[in-house]
């Protein structure tokens, strides 16, 4: 009976589907594993178990799900806004926003502006419209909205429309886009001053309110004359924004020809304006004059209207149909996909936010509007700002791009086809140069990227050795960590998170993992907190018999001491004097607990009456819900021969496994028969032992199978890091 010894120097193929493994040629079969659940895979092969989820806050309405989603208002501050049933929350460091004390009282005589907080029997109330004068808090629910401890604002959006909606950040300005309602901005004022409104479209200068015009006759004056038509517009100094024509501007009845004869042009002050565009009609159309930086103008003739720079004529294209996409391209803030032309894309004006007016003829800074001319009807559902604007719709990828290679102007707007798998409604993820997206039907995660050998973009599907993980499922939420370690998130509807470690610059990417927990998570987002990426997640879990759903944090993956690591899940931490109890773990009532105290791991215990009892005292404790951690590996393969081990029974005699950092391992072929590695060495009794890096051995309970396959098991709230693993194996006849 022979004995054979396999090899797996790194984890980096993840996980593979069991439709391959027949492929024991395939690299990534040498180095994947049949299973990997709570457990990351690094880019340069290891697989460190996940950090476990420290408990946020309970979300507003345990009944209905809600959604994350990511604010970055500088490179050191960032939000995570939780956008529930007709509400809005806020997070930041692990903590949500509470509602600010010492509101003044509300005054009947005062006018309030929208996100003014007042007090009122008791009570603090957003003002949630602007001229907000003589109205009682408590009896006017159109005007103000009650506050709790927790600071939130409200909002239109419903449940069932939470994960449709497309959204993009500017400065402190986030665009909120669903085809259900007026496209919207949640500004931020203040920590506390969050204000949510209907998109004002239209250019925000006003015209002046008059133009008078007096008429000086030449002299002889001449009997024939003509009419003269002359209007004016407000702009900025820096000429990207201008407002409409002044109404009911007027004309005269003159000969410039006439020697002296001169029409004089005036109007009134507007308000922030010092420059004004003054035009006169000619073939049909108002052509430019000049540029006024005073309150008048003079025409004598001597100067031609130039009807090829003609005021803007606004459109409002959004009153009723809404879009569904928006983004940002070129300083152009583009919207797309409404429900009456699903197919058609809006920018706005060169350097502008909201004006999407055009003139005639048109201007390379005018707004665009362009339609996607395919065969099928199908509504561009994501707007992606890479090199070129990429429309995802739901059956196809389309390229908008310029003609002559410049800036994208009105004219020189080109469309082409990419690809014919499009896009669900979950919103893609850009990472540099590449773009991640959910494909419409069956829920594959696909790659979007430039090819230069064939000049296009190119979508390939990177769930093609995993589709275990995805098939029969869906994806509803995406989410990139960048740091410590390049990790997309996706959200998927058997209520697991599939992790997938990308540096595609490496050719490291559809490293395959799965995350799961007592409960099913919902919705997920990534923020920047210090030098580390932090993932919030909305678990759905059942305590005590009841349905909540918390705000959870992932863990940090960079720490120095273990004392301060957290491998549980919807954990409590406590850092102070010793103590032997932890309180205030209301969260968890009723469930049992994994404890780790001043870095050991103490008895699991049952949190009653928002408590637990520890046998020793400790100064930093974190106390949560078991998190496991496995890999199966994949058949035992040995490539001696063609074929060799496969039908033939194999026995598992021991294996090494090459760790780091680690605290606690197990293996063996049945999860409820497992052996535990023994780590204790030189440690003194009543210590907690040393992390190992190190070699560590474990001889399984025997167990003759044909796979040879076999479980290594992480249960106790430490870290763990597998480099690599060395099985020894009986192989019969």
């Amino acid at each position: 009976m022979p004995t054979i010894r396999g090899f797996q120097s790194s984890f980096n193929g993840g996980v593979v589907t069991p439709e391959f493994w027949g492929r024991i040629d395939d690299a990534k079969y040498q180095t994947g594993m049949a299973v990997c659940d709570n457990f990351i895979v690094l880019p340069h092969g290891p697989v460190v178990n996940c950090p476990g989820t420290q408990f946020v806050a309970a979300t507003k309405s345990p009944a209905r799900k809600s959604r994350l989603i990511p604010f970055t208002y500088s490179t050191t501050q960032t939000v995570v806004i939780e956008l529930g049933h007709q509400y809005i929350r806020l997070y930041s460091g692990g903590q949500a926003l509470l509602t600010p004390g010492g509101s003044a009282a509300y005054a009947a005589g005062t006018t309030y502006n929208q996100g003014d907080l007042v007090t009122s029997g008791g009570v603090t109330y957003y003002s949630m419209q602007g001229t907000n004068t003589g109205h009682t808090p408590a009896s006017s629910p159109t005007w103000w909205y009650a506050l709790g401890t927790t600071y939130e604002i409200p909002s239109p959006y419903v449940e069932a429309d939470l994960f449709a909606i497309t959204f993009v950040q500017s400065n402190d300005i986030l665009t909120l886009c669903h085809p259900n309602y007026a496209p919207a901005q949640l500004a931020r004022y203040g920590a506390t001053n969050w204000q949510l409104a209907n998109i004002s479209f239209g250019n925000a200068l006003s015209p002046p309110a008059s133009l008078s015009i007096s008429t000086v006759r030449g002299s002889p004056a001449s009997s024939a004359t003509k009419t003269y038509q002359y209007n004016v517009t407000s702009t900025s100094l820096d000429g990207k924004s201008e407002s409409a024509l002044v109404i009911n501007a007027g004309s005269t009845s003159q000969n410039l020809l006439d020697s002296g004869a001169h029409n004089d042009l005036t109007w009134p002050s507007v308000s922030g304006v010092t420059r004004f565009n003054v035009y006169r009609f000619s073939g049909g159309l108002f052509g430019l004059m000049g540029v006024s930086t005073t309150l008048s103008f003079t025409d004598d003739g001597s100067i031609i209207p130039d009807t090829g720079n003609t005021p803007p004529t606004a459109q409002y294209p959004f009153a009723t149909d809404f879009p569904a996409a928006v983004s940002y391209y070129q300083q152009r803030r583009l919207f797309a996909g409404t429900t009456l032309f699903p197919q058609k894309t809006w920018g706005t004006r060169t350097g502008t936010e909201s004006d999407l007016a055009y003139s005639i003829p048109v201007k390379d800074t005018d707004a665009i509007s362009f339609t996607v001319a395919s065969r099928d009807v199908n509504t561009i559902r994501h707007i992606v700002p890479l090199s070129d604007i990429i429309l995802l719709t739901a059956g196809g990828v389309w390229r908008v791009s310029s003609t002559d290679g410049g800036a994208l102007t009105p004219s020189t707007i080109s469309v082409k086809p990419q690809s014919g798998v499009g896009a669900n409604t979950a919103q893609p993820i850009i990472d540099d140069s590449s773009t991640l997206y959910i494909a419409a039907r069956g829920g594959h995660i696909r790659e979007l990227s430039f090819s230069w050998q064939v000049q296009s973009y190119v979508s390939s599907d990177l769930s093609l050795r995993a589709p275990n993980l995805f098939d029969g499922y869906d994806i509803t939420q995406l989410a990139f960590q960048r740091s410590p370690n390049p990790i997309m998130w996706a959200i998927s509807t058997a209520g697991n998170i599939i992790g997938m470690t990308y540096v595609p610059e490496q050719d490291v990417r559809a490293l395959w993992t799965r995350s799961t927990t007592n409960g099913t998570f919902e919705s997920v987002c990534c923020i920047t907190e210090g030098v580390e990426d932090r993932i919030y997640v909305v678990v759905n879990r059942t305590i005590g018999g009841t349905t909540v759903r918390y705000v959870e944090r992932f863990a940090a993956r960079l720490w120095s001491n273990v004392v301060n690591t957290c491998y549980v899940d919807c954990a409590g931490v406590y850092s102070g004097s010793p103590t032997t109890t932890v309180s205030g773990l209301t969260w968890l009532e009723g469930q049992k607990v994994n404890i780790l105290a001043d870095g050991a791991v103490m008895p699991q215990a049952v949190v009653t009456g928002g408590a637990v009892t520890l046998t020793e005292a400790a100064s930093n404790i974190q106390v949560g819900l078991p998190l496991v951690s496995q890999v199966q590996t994949l058949p035992a393969a040995f490539m001696q021969a063609p074929g060799a081990g496969q039908g033939r029974p194999k026995n598992l005699n021991r294996a090494f496994f090459r760790v780091t950092g680690t605290g606690g391992l197990s293996a063996g072929y049945d999860p409820s028969d497992l052996v535990q590695a023994k780590v204790r060495t030189t440690e003194s009794p009543g210590s907690p032992p040393n992390l190992v890096t190190d070699e560590i051995e474990i001889v399984p309970y025997p167990s003759w199978s044909s796979s040879g396959q076999f479980y290594i098991y992480h249960t106790d709230p430490l870290p763990m890091t597998l480099l690599s693993m060395t099985p020894e194996f009986s192989v019969g006849s």
